[in-house]
């Protein structure tokens, strides 16, 4: 902050706090601003308004006096002071600076009041970000920087100011807007349909019930706000009540998947499980991949004894809804209550789902990439390497008239079938790990496959090595592999055979 604005920033903050009766916080801005600008007339003016006693607003007047001998606020006051014997303690002690005018309506305000006496505008507002006063033609918080908005756009304006309280946990705050929002916006079924909402938000449920009816009164065919009151209902412990505005609601021709999953629920809640299936079937007929539609119907078709049906319900909830989703935990959870799947996979969120791939997989997947186009590489090097050597080495013998003592034919084909089986190698392992990166079954099986025959022919090859080692020791006896050997062994065995318990039961990571 420049040494030019900073006390004019204390000054606005001294009046806010004046304004707003916070005396102890407007005398400390004031007073800084005085102490910065001896010749304030303002800030003298102001201070005289919060200091304590009747000696030191004397003393705050004369220096206002002192610069502006004209200002008759001052003079009235400091005359007033004198003639009082005792002073009496005044009740709204600050000599008003000159009449203010609202900014909304124009009408004339003293500079002491908070609010305007004829639309009821409040003159300055809290910032939701830091708590510090502002002018509300303030469009941003002058402290912190805050966007506050423009008061023009009346009930919006406050709305806006309710939802930053809000975001901000200054609940009481949010309530004063949202009552204000309520008396300028009466007729508006809109805006206090937010209101209720907000109120529904901040858990003051009465309140919503108050505002979502008034709302209604307004606008008494609106089915949004039947849906809305009857959500509010049905949180506050009235179902029977909830059933009703969520039928008048269908009544008044409501699209809205949710009034038809919360009648459906609702009336099955009643022991009417009959009643809710006739109603989710057009519904899911409509919306097939709806989760919460597909749930319900499984909760339903279970409670008619139809466990077959419920199954395949909740098995496609388990699909289609998110991993980590209050959906798919309950369907997961009702299906091992009903023996379908194993009760230790009911709380299985933590497990990866379609379209999300698990960090192991992703590195696992690199590295079978990597090593993939590695051995291609390996293999036309190979190949490169071979053409180009045996060109050189056949010089070689003829220069040392060797040609005709070494074949080089014969390795052709041992050569190229080397760098054929890598090349093969290599490209399918490519193709594994590109499909392990898009998550595909098919690859996690390979996998499975290729690592349990990796398992099997390294357990081959350790007990034909330890043969040939015991044969090789013969009379001297054979003591065991040696123990780095040994080590290398056993770890690589561990690895292999976690790898394979993985992809074997991480089966829903994978299309």
């Amino acid at each position: 902050m420049s040494d030019e604005s900073q006390p004019a920033e204390l000054l606005r903050r001294g009046i806010a706090s004046a304004k707003a009766g916070r005396k102890e916080e407007a005398r400390e801005a004031l007073l800084q601003v005085v102490k910065l600008d001896e010749r304030n007339e303002q800030a003298w003016l102001w201070l005289s308004a919060v200091v304590d006693s009747n000696e030191e607003r004397e003393i705050c007047l004369e220096n206002v006096l002192a610069i502006n001998p004209d200002n008759g606020r001052a003079r009235a006051g400091l005359e007033w002071l004198r003639q009082s014997s005792p002073p009496p303690e005044p009740s709204s002690p600050e000599p008003a600076p000159e009449e203010d005018r609202c900014p909304r309506c124009g009408a004339g305000v003293r500079a002491s009041s908070s609010v305007c006496p004829q639309c009821n505008l409040p003159l300055i507002v809290a910032c939701p970000a830091c708590g510090e006063y502002a002018g509300v033609e303030e469009s941003a918080c002058p402290h912190c920087g805050e966007t506050l908005g423009d008061f023009r756009q009346g009930p919006a304006y406050h709305l806006g100011m309710a939802r930053r309280y809000l975001e901000h946990h200054a609940a009481e705050r949010a309530q004063e807007a949202l009552t204000r929002v309520e008396a300028e916006a009466a007729d508006d079924a809109s805006a206090l349909a937010e209101v209720g909402a907000l109120y529904e938000e901040a858990g003051l449920r009465s309140r919503a019930i108050a505002t979502y009816e008034r709302a209604l009164e307004v606008a008494p065919h609106d089915p949004t706000l039947y849906a809305h009151l009857g959500a509010v209902y049905r949180q506050h412990g009235e179902p029977a009540r909830a059933l009703t505005l969520y039928q008048k609601a269908e009544e008044l021709g409501s699209q809205d998947p949710a009034v038809t999953r919360e009648l459906a629920r609702l009336e099955m809640e009643a022991g009417d499980a009959q009643k809710a299936v006739s109603r989710l079937h057009p519904l899911l007929r409509k919306q097939p991949i709806d989760p919460h539609a597909v749930l319900l119907m499984g909760d339903a078709l279970q409670k008619l004894g139809d466990r077959d049906a419920a199954v395949a319900h909740y098995r496609r909830a388990v699909q289609l809804a998110p991993g980590d989703s209050d959906v798919r935990r309950a369907a997961q959870a009702n299906l091992a209550q009903m023996g379908a799947i194993p009760a230790r996979d009911a709380g299985a969120a933590h497990r990866p789902h379609p379209g999300r791939r698990p960090g192991c997989v992703t590195i696992y997947a690199v590295l079978v990439i990597v090593g993939a186009l590695l051995g291609i590489l390996g293999a036309l090097a190979l190949g490169a390497l071979y053409a180009s050597g045996r060109q050189a080495f056949q010089q070689a013998l003829l220069e040392q008239s060797m040609a005709g003592l070494i074949d080089l034919d014969q390795f052709a084909p041992y050569v190229q079938i080397s760098i054929g089986v890598s090349l093969v190698s290599g490209l399918i392992n490519l193709a594994i790990g590109i499909g392990l990166w898009m998550l595909k079954n098919w690859a996690r099986i390979a996998v499975i496959v290729l690592s349990t025959l990796a398992f099997i022919a390294g357990l081959v090859q350790v007990a034909a090595t330890t043969g040939l080692m015991r044969g090789a020791a013969g009379s001297s006896g054979f003591s065991g592999l040696p123990l780095p050997l040994l080590g290398g062994l056993i770890a690589g065995f561990v690895v292999q055979a976690l790898i394979i318990f993985w992809f074997l039961v991480n089966r829903d990571a994978f299309d």
